[in-house]
């Protein structure tokens, strides 16, 4: 493929976005930190020496050094290496729990605050019941009763941040349904249905986008506590959450911290900018 047979509408959109990464610094900043924390998620072998399995019992709790830059664990195995391998398991169930936790709270929420009435009131009443237990001990409860499990974990972090989605949703629905293009587009003979999905869910769809990369960094910081639990403790399997555990043992839960402030900076910086450039359109 040739440069002239690339779409001049691309080329546009290109330009665009790489004019508004000069004019924009934050979005810069945090696109760059957040590719960082990715590329380490994807290549975890680049950035770390040592297995994060190996053990050796003579080098247990050393000081961060040249050989193991975040120390050794109670037992001699390189933090760095388990901070760094952990990343991939523990920031995919984050991601994955809070893209379903939207889809699926963001979903009843547009139904119940556009359609109301009884559907609205059912609705209601089960995220209520939900939101009567605290998120964490309600996740622990979840991931206790089913077992300690990656699978169950994913399912008690879904259920834990749906409600906070369907809220949001459902009064993004309520205050849309009332605007004068809602009526315009009821006059017009469009269904229900259409105007719900090609208009209203268009205009609150942004305001859960930004709630993701809000709740994103809440999600990474109160998945460990589900995982230091002695009950729900297994053997390694890549968690930050069973990596802590070992850590505050060791009095040495400071080697995550890096990880999570990198991420974190730069989803403030995407944050930012997206919030002052703005956000949707009808």
């Amino acid at each position: 493929m040739n440069a002239s047979s690339v779409d001049p509408t691309f080329r546009q959109r290109v330009a665009k976005h790489a004019r508004r990464l000069r004019h924009e610094p934050d979005l810069l900043i945090g696109l760059v930190l957040s590719g960082f924390v990715l590329l380490v998620v994807l290549f975890p072998g680049l950035f770390a020496g040592h297995s994060p399995l190996a053990v050796n019992v003579d080098r247990a709790m050393e000081a961060p050094s040249a050989t193991h830059l975040f120390g050794t664990d109670d037992v001699g195995r390189d933090v760095l290496a388990r901070v760094v391998y952990g990343a991939r398991i523990t920031l995919s169930i984050c991601a994955s729990a809070l893209v379903l936790a939207a889809l699926i709270g963001g979903a009843l929420g547009l139904l119940s605050g556009f359609v109301g009435g009884r559907i609205d009131m059912l609705f209601g009443r089960l995220i209520d019941v939900v939101l009567s237990f605290p998120p964490i001990i309600f996740g622990v409860m979840v991931t206790g009763i089913l077992g300690p499990k990656t699978t169950n974990l994913f399912f008690a972090l879904t259920v834990v941040y749906v409600p906070l989605f369907f809220r949001i949703a459902r009064s993004g629905a309520m205050a849309e349904a009332g605007m004068i293009y809602v009526e315009a587009a009821r006059s017009m003979g469009l269904s229900q249905g259409r105007i719900l999905l090609r208009h209203i869910a268009r205009n609150v769809l942004p305001v859960i986008l930004v709630q993701c990369m809000v709740l994103f960094p809440l999600v990474l910081l109160n998945t460990p506590d589900l995982f230091t639990v002695p009950l729900l403790l297994t053997s390694f399997r890549g968690q930050f959450g069973t990596i802590n555990y070992g850590l505050v043992m060791a009095a040495s839960a400071i080697a995550t911290i890096p990880m999570l402030i990198a991420f974190v900076i730069g989803q403030r910086k995407i944050i930012d900018s997206l919030a002052t450039s703005g956000l949707g359109g009808r």
